[in-house]
């Protein structure tokens, strides 16, 4: 903060509550003074006050196809040809909550 900054992404909502407890403990108001946002969507994210901000994401959905993508990988002969072409877009999106402002 003492270099200008206002917001953080944090990759895991429990490292984003360890911030935000931190960010308490010094009197810094969450969102007006700092903004957090969370990468994972977890129940842990309803539990904090302010509530985060958050990407929700298919955690079920991420697991299982990596998994029949190891799957695939692990049986094709040409590894080569089997990691290609294995981009994966899966539905997400910013939940809004009380660590960010409007």
């Amino acid at each position: 903060m003492a270099q200008g900054i206002t917001a953080l992404f944090v990759s895991d909502d429990l490292m984003a509550a360890g911030v935000l407890n931190a960010l308490t403990d010094q009197g810094v108001q969450v969102p007006a003074d700092f903004e957090i946002i969370a990468g994972n969507g977890t129940s842990t994210a309803h539990l904090t006050r302010p509530m985060l901000t958050t990407i929700d994401q298919p955690m079920y959905d991420l697991g299982a196809i990596s998994m029949r993508l190891l799957t695939k990988m692990m049986k094709e002969t040409d590894q080569e040809q089997a990691t290609e072409d294995q981009s994966v877009v899966l539905p997400h999106e910013i939940v809004v909550r009380q660590s960010t402002r409007q």
